[in-house]
């Protein structure tokens, strides 16, 4: 439709003028071979086209649903905007004289709704709303992941990292499914959490390769185990009904060690309370 008009157009002529519904209203040009403004009222069809005097379009307009609503350029060969209203189609597309993606947004759910870069390669964000699809992906520029987020139940609900290679959280509210995942950079493990009993509670380490915490509430299972980083056990406490014996060293108040022996008994059944490690090694 441009190069049909703007054809049509070539000639310095000045101030052009037709009424005829939904025919041309109004065409202008200055006297040189650019276009000034092209005018019609013919819905669906062309409302204005704009040019200042440069080859480039300036802008582009139409109120015919789901037709391009404008079209933008600042007389480079990039795109400046693009906008439209037909649902799911496109938005607004919009770059700033770069090859590189600015934004683009679209409300057909549950299609894309932006899609944002700083005009470097790399991601800046990607979201949706549609469920449980994805809601968001956003990066910082680097080739690490920065954030993943969706409500997608028992589905993956975020995955956020720092940077770097390692992770940083995991988290996901399916029941008994996995709760969170968290590392601090480093490929130790920072913790490990589930509500799906009798499934795993925590699991935690301080970045060493020695345990730290473990948890869980699986009567008669595992309730805590707890270690310093040594390969000595500092604490490990069950509720299990049933005969432990709990063996290790006990420092003296002199500073000297006994081994030790203990063993709880009830009627009904023989549960381990405590049991604790200490070396003077």
């Amino acid at each position: 439709m441009i190069e049909y008009f703007t054809a049509k157009i070539n000639l310095p002529i000045l101030k052009p003028r037709q009424d005829g519904s939904p025919d041309l209203r109004m065409f202008w040009s200055d006297g040189s071979s650019d276009l000034r403004m092209f005018w019609s009222d013919g819905s669906p069809d062309l409302r204005m086209f704009w040019s200042d005097g440069s080859p480039d379009l300036r802008m582009f307009w139409s109120d015919g649903s789901s037709d391009l609503r404008m079209f933008w350029s600042d007389g480079s060969p990039d795109l400046r905007m693009f906008w439209s209203d037909g649902s799911p189609d496109l938005r607004m597309f919009w770059s700033d004289g770069s090859p590189d993606l600015r934004m683009f947004w679209s409300d057909g759910s549950p299609d894309l709704r932006m899609f944002w870069s700083d005009g470097s390669p790399d991601l800046r964000m990607f979201w949706s709303d549609g469920s449980p699809d994805l809601r968001m992906f956003w990066s910082d520029g680097s080739p690490d992941l920065r954030m993943f987020w969706s409500d997608g139940s028992p589905d993956l609900r975020m995955f956020w990292s720092d940077g770097s290679p390692d992770l940083r959280m995991f988290w996901s509210d399916g029941s008994p499914d996995l709760r969170m995942f968290w590392s601090d950079g480093s490929p130790d493990l920072r913790m490990f959490w589930s509500d799906g009993s009798p499934d795993l509670r925590m699991f935690w380490s301080d970045g060493s390769p020695d345990l730290r915490m473990f948890w869980s509430d699986g009567s008669p299972d595992l309730r805590m185990f707890w270690s310093d980083g040594s390969p000595d056990l500092r604490m490990f406490w069950s509720d299990c009904s049933h005969s432990i014996e709990a063996r290790g060293e006990l420092l003296s108040s002199t500073g000297s060690s006994f081994p030790f022996c203990l063993i709880l008994r009830s009627f009904s059944a023989a549960c381990l309370i405590a049991v604790i490690s200490l070396s003077n090694q």
